[in-house]
């Protein structure tokens, strides 16, 4: 969560906490280590954000989640991740290398706000000895260890997108079930590896394309 901006993080602190169980306001303010005024300004931000999703305070200050039947909690955790600026940010650059201009202008934001988020997030890769680094050239990109840089953004992907959601899933599934039949190794691997592999898959080709 640490990666995410404070409003993000406390979204999904919120959606986590009330996806437990429904609490009062006090108890929810005392667990989100927020003030009462926050709460109730994240919980407006909530309900007009992630609709139909949301969240209710009744006459005794108990606060409930409402989820319709079909999304689950997972499906909110990555529907306020895919709202994430610092996700969107993350994303947009690994998978296009943009001029700075160009995504200031999608996000919708300055150019010395992004640049200000880049260095918090440099700062923070840096203080986890991670090595990795979001380089601020003519384009945007992520430079470091390779590896690890794939497997983050792997790990990423499977955080904010359902395999059906991952771009070009179908036909990158359909691609590595036809390999592993032609290595006949297809009936030791599981649909589940399959599905993992096919996540790396689409991360990886993104890297050669931008190599």
């Amino acid at each position: 969560l640490s990666i995410l901006e404070k409003n993000s993080e406390r979204q999904v602190k919120l959606a986590l906490l009330l996806g437990m169980k429904s609490m009062d306001c006090d108890t929810l303010t005392k667990q989100l280590n927020d003030t009462k005024k926050t709460l109730l300004s994240d919980i407006v931000f909530f309900n007009h954000t992630y609709s139909p999703v949301v969240v209710e305070i009744d006459q005794y200050q108990i606060t409930t989640l409402k989820i319709p039947n079909d999304m689950n909690l997972e499906d909110l955790i990555k529907k306020i991740l895919n709202h994430s600026t610092n996700v969107q940010i993350l994303k947009t650059i690994f998978t296009e290398e943009p001029h700075l201009s160009k995504l200031a202008e999608k996000l919708y934001l300055s150019e010395t706000s992004i640049r200000r988020i880049v260095l918090k997030m440099n700062t923070y890769f840096s203080q986890k000895k991670w090595p990795i680094t979001i380089k601020i050239a003519s384009h945007l990109q992520i430079i470091g260890n390779e590896s690890f840089v794939r497997h983050f953004f792997c790990s990423m992907f499977r955080e904010i997108y359902k395999p059906q959601q991952l771009p070009h899933f179908e036909y990158i599934f359909d691609l590595l079930r036809r390999y592993h039949k032609k290595k006949h190794t297809y009936t030791s691997i599981s649909t589940y590896k399959l599905i993992l592999n096919s996540y790396y898959f689409y991360t990886s080709i993104i890297r050669i394309w931008k190599a």
